[in-house]
């Protein structure tokens, strides 16, 4: 029988999770997986007419390979437009050559203004570069702050053991957490914020973010639009983990920053990753502020580590400074396309909560 690539409407979603599923091994379960995909995709405010969110390679009933798009809001210069990113591609082992059918559709036939892609392995990585993606180099670098040494250890071990690629974690970290172990035990660690700052939990975003994104945005030159309609589909409305999230306020009670944690349904190692932290570029105090608040969280929830990803370096030094480390990784977490002009000055603002990588 003939292959075919259709896009993935709800007729063949549930084959196509099962596919998922069945090629990742996920400690999801089908219906914890569905709950993410009616909200990454059929849910999403942000889809663009004419393009679908995902394709599937299909052969009578069944189900050989996805490819999956997520719509994003992308402020690029002075304007807002809709990008997407790819997810969720996976193509079974007796039909790799169709591969790059699949990616075609994503990178050439949608041709949405923004092209993301989250690649965490080599054969994704080489096929969307075929297509003209390029590194963003600000996604190589990962940190991760120990918080307690033995299951973290655990950790490791359990990764290798289940012969899972983290790369990450194989190139550097008996030695790294060795460091970390004696920076922890013997560095005091301060808890004080600058006088009159305060950090407070919140559970959704209001008007105010709004209004503080208009504010910070003319730092960046690309970026997702981190306003109150995003922030809330993307922390408040996500269904597979537990969100926290933090603010920050200076001494005249204005928003200054907030912080987004997760601890993932299915990580068996109970880490908490940062996947937001928003301030001004050199706002170090809010920023320090945040990460400490992000610290003690961590410890009170007893978790083997927290970990940050792909922000820019200055914030990278502030982690270290609170004891964080960074690990290796042989791929970029970020690839980007634009179709048409790049802006002059693709200055970008990332967190690990932009793409795939920590969904």
């Amino acid at each position: 029988m003939e292959l075919e690539i259709l896009p993935m409407d709800q007729n063949i979603f549930e084959k196509a999770i099962n596919f998922k599923l069945e090629i990742f091994k996920l400690a999801h379960t089908f219906e914890d997986e569905k709950k993410f995909w009616v909200w990454k995709y059929l849910t999403n405010p942000y889809k663009m007419n004419g393009v679908p969110h995902g394709y599937v390679l299909k052969q009578q009933d069944n189900v050989f390979g996805i490819i999956g798009q997520f719509a994003l809001p992308i402020k690029i210069g002075a304007i807002e437009t809709t990008g997407y990113a790819a997810c969720d591609f996976s193509v079974d082992e007796d039909f790799r050559t169709y591969g790059l059918f699949l990616a075609n559709k994503f990178w050439r036939d949608a041709r949405p203004s923004v092209s993301l892609s989250t690649s965490v392995n080599r054969a994704s990585f080489n096929i969307h570069k075929k297509f003209g993606a390029e590194d963003l180099e600000i996604g190589c670098i990962s940190m991760m702050r120990v918080i307690n040494y033995k299951k973290t250890i655990r950790m490791f071990f359990k990764y290798r053991e289940k012969g899972m690629q983290e790369e990450r974690l194989e190139n550097n970290t008996m030695t790294n957490l060795s460091s970390s172990l004696f920076k922890t035990l013997f560095k005091y660690d301060f808890k004080k914020f600058p006088s009159g700052m305060t950090v407070s939990s919140i559970n959704n975003f209001n008007k105010e973010f709004d209004d503080f994104w208009q504010k910070i945005s003319i730092n960046y030159e690309v970026a997702i639009v981190r306003d109150k309609k995003y922030l809330t589909w993307r922390y408040v409305n996500y269904p597979l983990k537990g969100t926290k999230i933090f603010a920050a306020y200076d001494r005249n009670g204005s928003l200054s920053g907030f912080i987004s944690l997760n601890k993932p349904l299915d990580n068996p190692y109970s880490n908490i990753a940062i996947d937001e932290l928003f301030t001004k570029p050199d706002d170090y105090s809010s920023q320090n502020a945040l990460i400490k608040t992000a610290i003690n969280y961590s410890k009170k929830e007893g978790v083997a580590a927290l970990t940050a990803t792909n922000f820019d370096l200055s914030l990278n030094n502030l982690f270290q400074k609170n004891l964080f480390f960074e690990m290796k990784s042989a791929n970029s977490k970020y690839l980007y396309k634009f179709n048409g002009s790049p802006p002059e000055n693709n200055r970008w603002y990332t967190s690990g909560g932009d793409g795939d990588v920590s969904f």
